[in-house]
């Protein structure tokens, strides 16, 4: 799952943060059945697929509070996500063929709220925890999104970096429209990136 991510402090104690991350999955499924209704013979056969994609991005303002080895940011700022949605759906009864298909896709703007901890265990190691909170209550697509990450960063070298993370997140947006749906979807797992500082 591709994944970008931008830190630049200002004043030594506040700073701007991007995050970029987008999740893309197809679902699909399939039925063959063969049945006898009076005597006449039905076979039945079916598949249908479902693509599921959103794209989130944020941009948020933080103050970091502390002094030493471990400080905490407080951060506000603002979310884009896009959601887009495909189904396709095919359904034959003996030589009888039916085909259906349909799509969805809009995006909104929400507020966020995070928190952050940074740890600093030597000069060339930092554990790290952080929480986004991003909630949108009216417009044609609401709903709460959540993250959280726990990582560890080790610097080799004066400018690079190897950051290893656990992170979970979970999305439930609401179509509010003439068909009103709603997406929830849950991920987790580790994750592995390279980071430049400068």
């Amino acid at each position: 799952m591709p994944r970008m991510r931008a830190d630049l402090l200002i004043f030594d104690s506040q700073g701007l943060h991007f995050d970029y991350y987008q999740y893309n999955h197809t679902y699909s499924g399939a039925f063959a059945n063969n049945a006898n209704v009076n005597g006449l013979a039905l076979t039945t056969v079916g598949n249908a697929s479902l693509n599921f994609k959103v794209d989130f991005a944020k941009m948020a303002y933080r103050w970091w509070f502390g002094s030493g080895n471990t400080v905490l940011g407080l951060g506000a700022g603002v979310a884009y996500y896009n959601l887009d949605l495909s189904a396709n759906a095919t359904a034959s009864v003996n030589s009888s063929t039916t085909v259906a298909n349909g799509s969805y896709s809009d995006d909104a703007l929400a507020p966020l709220l995070e928190i952050g901890v940074r740890h600093a265990i030597g000069p060339d190691f930092r554990i790290y925890a952080d929480a986004t909170g991003v909630k949108k209550l009216n417009g044609a697509l609401t709903g709460e999104i959540y993250n959280t990450a726990l990582g560890l960063e080790w610097f080799p070298a004066k400018n690079v970096g190897v950051v290893l993370e656990y992170g979970k997140s979970q999305i439930n947006l609401s179509r509010n429209d003439s068909m009103s749906e709603n997406f929830k979807i849950d991920f987790q797992g580790p994750s592995a990136f390279v980071k430049l500082r400068y």
